[in-house]
């Protein structure tokens, strides 16, 4: 009661306050009966249906998963040209795919005539694989909801209920929040509960339309498998190592910040025969596929389809948040107009649905003097449970906890776990509500079905502390009704920590270019010219060794000239004139001479 001091006379105000907790699917009903018959009894229900989480998006991009294709050139030395210094850094786009050049000189040149260093001239063409999307998101500290159904009947009869109120309700729990309803007449206070779980702020991804339908997309709001376990790059960074360094711009059109650098420096190969264009590549980099990478598509293919097993050597894409975190239900996406225009809508925001609740306190406040009742469900329990305590690949630690279908469970449920069957030691102690089974004629497909194949299909999952690590004994009984208590054995299981193993090997891969290292006479010819003997000589150390070279080569024809006019030719002449057949005989050469002493004639002959 409070009172208010108004011209010396103190007005007296009588309220009726009721405090109480609910947790997630409890129902407080409040009966108010009629002062007199004139008017009729009111009955007001609070339903605590659950809770979510808001993330704000700090950051958002689309991404793609790069697919990379070489087409490289290896040019032997001498010939024709087909590869030369000054080839890298341009860039060779012609449609939507990306497409950058490289230049790798200092080859083997394996298979070609001259035995000198071969070059190599690659065109690297990157395209999203399968033209599937990704959008990276960063995500900060949430802000927390409770879900709450208000009802307002007036009761005419038994049998006779006017609903004359009903609303949903989505009240923020980071603080209490104080509602009017029922024209002022009821006031309902509701205390912020205590989350214990959420994401860690950080990077996370998802899973897109694809690139043919991303103008014509509709977001609205949709379900998820958002993804982490693998680094992701923020707007600001384009790291190879991480996920997300090939992105598509706002103009739709693929980009790669400096990727004229980057793939020059990530594109490595090594040349197995120059002749037959035949090569190995690998990449300096993460998060990529290529032509002959099986490994890679199927692994992606194996991403999409929302396989949590995907680690295959070439390629580890993370796991499922849901996967990693059992007390997540569902991740969805909500779009909100963009600057109040209704007909264009973004994403800001990531909502996170949990299995379990938070307990908050309620204060239901009357502005009179009534009389009423609260009412509540009564617990029940049956020996329709099972109970496993398992540790999972991500070391979740729980204890799972199984109901079967009906109402063989429902209310305010008391817990203890026992470290044997004579329960003398207990490790933990907790409670948890369980709501209404599905109807077995409700136009739920899914969960008719669920109910057919499984009748365990109510799980609630219990954190345990690490220091049980064996089988425990499980004892519930509903609440304030301790001799009802059930016990079962809850048998213990762990899983191993996965071993993800990422191998990136060489890829054979064979040229574009037929023919190109063929010897023909044009490229003999061109070989003796010496004008292409300069051809790259830019700087003093390159034209003093190809002097150097060219002197080298002059001494070696000198030395064979001499070689053969000594030695070789007198051979052959000696080897000629042994064969008269080969060799004309010479007659004698008569040369008269007469002597100006005398008149005596002078006779000699000469061969």
């Amino acid at each position: 009661m409070n009172s208010e001091n108004v011209d010396n006379d103190t007005v007296a105000f009588i309220s009726t306050v009721i405090d109480t907790n609910l947790n997630q699917g409890d129902i407080l009903c409040l009966k108010v009966s009629a002062p007199n018959e004139s008017y009729f009894n009111v009955i007001y229900t609070f339903r605590y249906v659950g809770s979510k989480q808001i993330y704000p998006i700090r950051q958002k991009y689309t991404f793609g998963v790069p697919h990379l294709e070489s087409t490289c050139v290896c040019d032997c030395p001498g010939g024709e040209n087909h590869c030369s210094v000054g080839y890298n850094y341009k860039n060779c786009t012609k449609s939507r795919a990306y497409c950058v050049t490289t230049y790798h000189p200092h080859q083997k040149a394996t298979g070609c005539l001259v035995g000198k260093e071969a070059e190599l001239c690659c065109d690297i063409t990157v395209r999203p694989y399968k033209d599937w999307l990704f959008e990276a998101v960063q995500l900060d500290q949430p802000t927390f909801f409770g879900l709450f159904d208000y009802r307002f009947y007036v009761v005419k009869s038994k049998r006779d209920w006017i609903l004359r109120h009903n609303q949903s309700l989505e009240i923020p729990l980071n603080r209490d929040h104080i509602l009017k309803l029922d024209d002022d007449k009821i006031e309902v206070q509701i205390g912020g509960g205590k989350y214990h779980r959420s994401l860690n702020s950080g990077m996370y991804f998802y899973s897109n339309e694809s690139v043919h339908d991303l103008q014509t997309q509709s977001y609205g709001s949709r379900t998820i498998e958002l993804k982490s376990g693998v680094p992701v790059n923020e707007q600001y960074e384009w790291n190879t190592g991480k996920l997300g360094w090939f992105r598509l711009s706002s103009n739709g059109h693929w980009n790669i910040l400096n990727g004229w650098l980057e793939l020059q420096d990530a594109h490595h190969v090594t040349v197995d025969d120059c002749k037959s264009q035949k090569y190995r590549e690998n990449y300096k980099a993460h998060y990529y596929s290529t032509p002959t990478n099986s490994d890679v598509n199927n692994s992606i293919r194996s991403i999409l389809n929302g396989n949590p097993q995907s680690k295959i050597n070439s390629l580890f894409m993370g796991h499922s948040v849901k996967d990693q975190e059992p007390w997540i239900r569902e991740l969805s996406l909500t779009a909100s107009p963009k600057d109040g225009n209704e007909n264009v809508l973004e994403i800001r925001q990531i909502v996170v649905e949990t299995k379990d609740s938070p307990s908050i306190g309620i204060r239901l406040s009357l502005d009179s003097k009534i009389n009423f009742r609260m009412l509540f469900a009564d617990s029940f329990l049956s020996d329709g449970f099972r109970a496993t305590i398992f540790v999972d690949k991500f070391s979740n630690r729980f204890l799972n906890i199984s109901f079967a279908g009906g109402n063989l469970a429902t209310g305010t449920l008391i817990g203890t776990l026992f470290k044997d069957d004579r329960n003398s030691m207990s490790d933990i102690a907790f409670s948890l509500h369980v709501g209404p089974a599905a109807n077995q004629n409700s136009d739920n497909e899914t969960s008719r079905l669920e109910t057919q194949t499984s009748p365990f299909k109510r799980h609630f999952l219990i954190s345990v502390p690490p220091s049980i690590s064996s089988d425990r004994y499980l004892c519930l009984y509903p609440n304030d009704k301790p001799d009802f208590k059930i016990c079962k054995l809850a048998s213990y299981s762990a899983q191993p920590l996965e071993d993800i193993q990422i191998v990136r090997r060489w890829q054979l891969t064979k040229g574009r270019c037929e023919g190109c290292n063929e010897f023909t006479w044009n490229s003999f010819v061109g070989y003796l010219n010496p004008k292409q003997w300069f051809d790259g000589v830019s700087s003093f150390v390159e034209a003093l060794a190809l002097a150097v070279e060219i002197t080298f080569y002059i001494f070696v024809i000198a030395c064979l000239i001499c070689l053969c006019k000594k030695c070789l030719f007198p051979v052959l002449s000696y080897c000629l004139c042994s064969s008269g057949k080969w060799w004309p005989k010479r007659t004698p050469k008569i040369n008269v001479e007469k002597s100006w002493k005398s008149d005596d004639l002078i006779v000699s002959s000469k061969f």
